[in-house]
């Protein structure tokens, strides 16, 4: 309806510079806590799995600096970079990934057909949230430069993703038991550590590394630049360097308050993290949707 429109440039047209001003600043926030997040857990994972010595502000500063570089050089910079190094990444890992074939075992899914089917769904709806209802907010910043016959592709991308992150789930499942899985701060890099490829080819979990990190950065560089594109869009800004910089600290900051731990975040994510992306993802969209219909209802007479 919008089309050539980000998020930004929608809620002003439909809402007007002064409510649609605010639920912009709304949408800017949320990607600044959204990168907080990715900064918070990457952070995370090389701090607990790699460099244990290494203070976790080191690895905040490290990616937010070279996702400050990525978004100064504009989307397409991005997305020619992953359209190149994707491939290989996904080639490598599911090479290496299906060599854990040969450890399944139906035996180790025996537990699952004692579930109650409909509440373990219920429990686990933040698996909705991240990583696919904050993708499409993420999308809606990216959409304009984008034709609407190329809009396909897209979500197609999201549909093929889902079915490799069930796929590897199952194979997981299949190798190390729900039990066993469940209880893991980390089960794929585990499941590496643990793999051994002939004798003479040792940790795997590099291979695992290299793919998480990658994932987890481009997924940041694409949120950074939604947060300065929001900005710059929003207050009419002409100069990204002196928007994107600070953001640096202010979004290192945020990683290191939003929560005291891990398992705290966790706790949080699993309990809230669903209703709190359905304001971004569903409600405020239904709303723009609803009153750009009123308008050109009452254009129409």
């Amino acid at each position: 309806m919008h089309n050539g429109l980000n998020m930004v440039e929608i809620n002003t047209l439909v809402l007007g510079k002064t409510i649609g001003g605010f639920l912009s600043l709304v949408y800017i926030f949320y990607f600044i806590q959204l990168s907080s997040w990715i900064t918070r857990s990457v952070g995370d994972f090389m701090h607990l799995t790699l460099m244990p010595k290494t203070p976790i502000t080191m690895f905040h500063i490290m990616f937010l600096s070279l996702a400050c570089y990525a978004s100064l050089k504009e989307i397409t910079a991005i997305v020619r970079v992953n359209e190149f190094i994707a491939p290989l990444i996904f080639i490598m890992f599911w090479v290496t990934y299906l060599a854990l074939v040969s450890e399944w075992s139906w035996e180790r899914f025996m537990p699952s057909f004692r579930l109650d089917l409909f509440n373990t769904m219920k429990e686990t709806t933040d698996i909705l949230a991240i990583p696919f209802m904050d993708t499409a907010i993420c999308l809606t910043m990216i959409f304009p430069f984008m034709s609407t016959s190329k809009m396909k592709p897209v979500f197609s991308g999201i549909l093929f993703t889902a079915t490799f992150i069930s796929l590897m789930i199952f194979i997981m499942i299949g190798v190390i038991g729900i039990t066993r899985a469940s209880h893991l701060t980390y089960p794929l890099f585990t499941v590496f550590q643990e793999l051994r490829i002939y004798a003479f080819i040792e940790h795997v979990e590099a291979i695992v590394s290299i793919a998480v990190l990658y994932t987890v950065f481009f997924k940041l560089c694409v949120v950074y630049y939604n947060i300065v594109l929001g900005i710059c869009t929003l207050f009419n800004i002409r100069n990204k360097t002196m928007i994107s910089i600070p953001l640096i600290w202010v979004i290192s900051g945020f990683a290191l308050s939003n929560h005291t731990s891990l398992i705290d975040f966790r706790e949080w994510d699993k309990k809230y993290m669903f209703i709190y992306t359905m304001l971004y993802a569903v409600i405020i969209p239904i709303l723009l949707l609803i009153v750009t219909k009123l308008k050109r209802l009452k254009k129409a007479g």
